[in-house]
């Protein structure tokens, strides 16, 4: 949400100053933009706390270079996708035939569409039909975003492709290595076309005519075809021989300091969370898609529950303080310096607090640079898509 890619150079930069030793190490690493900008310079250890970003980083930063190329996989793949597909049509036919006579109606009767669609956060038939899929193999276990995202998030004709693909990259995969970049591929040809604001906390509704026809035009999109173009696009950075010192971890950013997960990091990288909103209410649907499980959702934008979900105290005003103590103290114990990117205007203002009164007694600031930035407002709520910030880079070293 905050776009790393601007700061990713001037990271490198930074901690290329602070040591040239041992890994880079990105606590909060998000799509993998500081690692890419690592790429043969250093080796990397990616971490975040949303399991679906580990399979984009893996995808992209481990691994040894790919023998099969992506027409190869789309070949394979085709028959097992128009397999399910056509499985899945016939199940939803009704509900495909009512969705067709929408795409090209007027905003009232996709509105109606839209609150009319049953799904597993409010139909009681729905979620015994997530609850069976759940126990099911085969064709029958693969429906998760029919029951979920149809007719929201996605069409219904959309949401039959998602299944339909994921249940042929889970048909390959006994014993083959390609199922992170296949599964990032999928991932990602779904963000080409979900039918939300930059993120997932809701889904768009038709609320003016342009509104209306963005809809109809994105539902009508081919999640088959973007998923070939995203399978081509996802390539490996780096040479091999630096992706295999390499490594991706799933873990809440401060646990891993409890343990020896970052034995061999030369620098820490991180850019913790800065408001009051926790990340994983923007990302639940692809979250969920990647773990597949079928969980509890609700709500209108049929989300896991909120104590279901990852949480950070670094977004909390109570605990932003605590939070970074926590992370000033790890890194110090362990030794190695840190760069850290905050800004200005960031959740720990908001306790009357400032990194660098946290700073004293646990770590030295040696190096300190504001620039200028642009944040995210979460699908311009407030009119705009971002705002300016000045955002601070840290350099600190142990005492």
């Amino acid at each position: 949400m905050g776009t790393k890619r601007q700061l990713a150079k001037h990271v490198r930069r930074l901690a290329e100053f602070a040591s040239s030793e041992g890994s880079l190490t990105d606590l909060f690493s998000g799509m993998g933009s500081v690692a890419a900008e690592h790429a043969g310079i250093r080796h990397i250890v990616t971490n975040d706390a949303m399991s679906f970003t580990g399979v984009l980083a893996r995808a992209r930063f481990l691994g040894k270079n790919r023998k099969l190329s992506a027409s190869d996989l789309i070949h394979t793949l085709r028959p097992l996708m128009r397999e399910q597909k056509s499985y899945l049509a016939e199940k939803f036919r009704d509900e495909l035939a009512a969705e067709a006579r929408v795409l090209d109606g007027s905003a009232a009767e996709l509105i109606a569409h839209m609150d009319a669609v049953r799904h597993a956060g409010c139909d009681d038939s729905f979620r015994r039909r997530a609850i069976n899929a759940k126990t099911w193999s085969g064709a029958p276990a693969f429906k998760m975003a029919c029951l979920y995202y149809a007719g929201g998030y996605f069409s219904l004709r959309q949401a039959i492709e998602v299944d339909a693909i994921r249940y042929a990259i889970e048909s390959v995969q006994k014993g083959r290595n390609y199922e992170d970049w296949l599964l990032g591929a999928w991932l990602a040809a779904c963000s080409r076309v979900i039918n939300s604001p930059g993120h997932t906390a809701q889904f768009l509704k038709p609320n003016s005519h342009t509104a209306t026809k963005r809809i109809q035009s994105f539902w009508r999109r081919s999640i088959w075809d973007e998923f070939k173009n995203a399978l081509a696009d996802l390539e490996q950075v780096g040479p091999e021989p630096w992706r295999a010192g390499n490594r991706a971890l799933i873990s809440d950013a401060l646990a891993l300091f409890e343990g020896k997960q970052l034995a061999g990091t030369g620098v820490i990288y991180a850019d913790p969370p800065y408001t009051k909103d926790q990340y994983s209410r923007f990302y639940h649907v692809f979250e969920a898609l990647y773990q597949y499980s079928y969980p509890k959702i609700s709500g209108i934008g049929r989300a896991v529950p909120v104590d279901e979900r990852f949480s950070t105290g670094f977004c909390l005003v109570t605990q932003v303080e605590a939070s970074f103590i926590t992370l000033f103290e790890g890194v110090a114990a362990l030794g190695v310096p840190l760069v850290l990117s905050y800004p200005s205007d960031g959740l720990l203002a908001a306790a009357d607090s400032s990194v660098k009164e946290i700073a004293k007694g646990r770590l030295q600031i040696t190096h300190h640079e504001r620039i200028l930035h642009l944040h995210s407002t979460m699908g311009a709520s407030k009119g705009v898509r971002s705002k300016p910030t000045t955002e601070n880079i840290y350099v600190c070293h142990p005492i």
